[in-house]
């Protein structure tokens, strides 16, 4: 088996892996709630060293993965990493990487830029693959569940509502599209 095959299912192993490690530290917390806190907010009541340090891991973990389905992507469909789908491939998961050390309470301001960067190149690296794919049901699909992840993301975060089932449902958006995407189209 090419070893660069093995980076195909990078974007299909992170979140769930990713999910389920930080649901698993959330139970680790006291005092977390659900509906006014984020995944991000939780490294911040886990009392042990140990579970912080897994946290962060954690998004490490993930980024290495969606760093590596991206390069996959990239040599798949020949694309430049140097062009603007490129650049939005491996920037989202350097982004989402650097959330491992600058932490929402902490950094709040970078920590924003960060994962909405992340979110935003990964909506706009849906849409670009999905027309350099070509398949208009695809296009139109891509464009409908992008915009509602977007709506969702950025309209709690204007209303000052994100927290963990928002993410969940985000999550949720994307990773039907990325299943579609790995299985139909790689």
């Amino acid at each position: 088996m090419n070893n660069l095959l093995l980076l195909k299912y990078g974007g299909l192993i992170s979140a769930p892996l990713f999910s389920s490690i930080a649901l698993i530290l959330i139970s680790k917390t006291k005092n977390f709630s659900f509906s006014s806190s984020t995944i991000s907010k939780s490294i911040h009541l886990l009392e042990k060293s140990i579970y912080r340090t897994i946290f962060k891991i954690n998004f490490i973990i993930k980024s290495l993965l969606d760093l590596g389905f991206s390069i996959y992507v990239i040599k798949y469909f020949k694309i430049s990493a140097f062009s603007f789908l490129g650049l939005c491939l491996i920037l989202e998961p350097i982004f989402f990487g650097l959330l491992a050390y600058f932490t929402e309470k902490k950094n709040s301001f970078i920590h924003g830029i960060f994962i909405y960067g992340s979110i935003s190149f990964f909506l706009i690296y849906q849409v670009l693959l999905s027309l350099l794919i070509n398949n208009l049901i695809f296009i139109i699909y891509t464009i409908t569940q992008a915009s509602i992840s977007l709506f969702i993301a950025f309209g709690s975060l204007f209303i000052k509502k994100t927290n963990v089932y928002i993410q969940i449902i985000c999550v949720l958006i994307s990773y039907i599209w990325m299943l579609i995407f790995v299985f139909k189209y790689l």
